[in-house]
Formats: C-alpha cells, sequence, structure tokens
C-alpha cells in the first residue's frame, strides 16, 4: 500500500512527465542518475549502455515508444538481475540459509515477497533504481521471512539481529526520489 501511495503522489506532482525515452530524460540505476541519448541507427541491435553520466540506447529509426520501453525495461532487468546473484548469494551466506531460488518481476505495490514454503524470493524490477543498500535490505528483509511469516516483534528482532541498521535502509528507500519508473 505505501508503494502504491506514493507513486501516486509523485504521478500528481507538475514535474512528473509521461516517459518517451528521448534523449535529455533522467534515469535511475542503482541510485545514480543516468541521462538518456537515443542514437536512431538503421538495421542496429536494439541496446542499452552506460557511458560516464549517460544512457546511450541504440535503436532503428522509428521505434516505437513501446519498443523503446522494452528496450530499457530488459537493460534495468539484467542489470538488477545481476546485481542480485552477488548479493543474494553474499547475504545467503552470511546468515547461513540454503536452497533459496529468487526472480525479478514487475510488481505494483511491493518491493519483494517470500514464498516461505518454495523457499523463492520475487523482487520487483524497480529495485535496479534506487541504491544498492535499499536492495540488500529488501532481500534480508525477505530472507528474514523464511524464518517469521508476519512483521510482528520476533521478525523486526530477527531482520535488527540480522542487518543492524535496517531502520536506515528502509527509510532511505521510501524517500528515494527516483519513483516511480513505470508512469
Amino acid at each position: 500500500d505505501w508503494v502504491e501511495r506514493q507513486r501516486k503522489e509523485i504521478e500528481e506532482q507538475e514535474r512528473q512527465t509521461r516517459r518517451e525515452y528521448v534523449s535529455g530524460e533522467s534515469y535511475y540505476l542503482f541510485g545514480r542518475r543516468y541521462r538518456l541519448r537515443v542514437q536512431e541507427v538503421p538495421r542496429a541491435a536494439h541496446r542499452l549502455d552506460i557511458q560516464g553520466e549517460w544512457m546511450l540506447m541504440t535503436v532503428q529509426p522509428g521505434t516505437t515508444l513501446e519498443n523503446r520501453e522494452l528496450v530499457m525495461r530488459e537493460f534495468m532487468r539484467q542489470q538488477l538481475k545481476d546485481e542480485l546473484a552477488v548479493i543474494v548469494t553474499r547475504l545467503i551466506d552470511a546468515i547461513g540459509e540454503q536452497d533459496v531460488t529468487w526472480e525479478v518481476k514487475q510488481m505494483r505495490a511491493q518491493w519483494g515477497s517470500c514464498m516461505q514454503k518454495r523457499r523463492h524470493l520475487l523482487l520487483n524490477l524497480e529495485l535496479a533504481r534506487v541504491p544498492r543498500t535499499c536492495i540488500e535490505y529488501v532481500v534480508m528483509h525477505e530472507l528474514c521471512h523464511l524464518t517469521v511469516q508476519n512483521h510482528g516483534k520476533l521478525f523486526e528482532a530477527l531482520l535488527t539481529q540480522r542487518m543492524p541498521g535496517w531502520r536506515a535502509r528502509r527509510k532511505e528507500l521510501n524517500d528515494f526520489i527516483a519513483m516511480p519508473m513505470d508512469e
């Protein structure tokens, strides 16, 4: 609910514009702001690369808004998957868990979810936009649900034991200015 309320608040702000995936727009990757530069190149493979402070999107002339959005979304998905492969493994090892699987999904109302019986984590694609410390918090939060299903005192105690600074990370995540990506 909180994520959805924040999305609506930001969408209603005048400075928020509909994404067109054109040069000059700003996008965030792991908490860092990049400006988009679009190059239209005949017969080129659609791709997105980071070059300094720029995201360089290469598309064919006449590429639709939907296809440009897809290029951006798939780039973000791959970047997040690569980052999560490191973060999830490190945190699982640190707390002594085993046999945990995970996947990235586009989620509208939450940062992550834990299917306790399957030992499977679902992580929101939007996490690609926030600082790594926030991603670590969400992963640890979901890992704690492998042991405690609800958000009661036992859950908070476990999360505090495993990640003493979690409240500051949660605040950083909740205050992050880059929401929403999917307007």
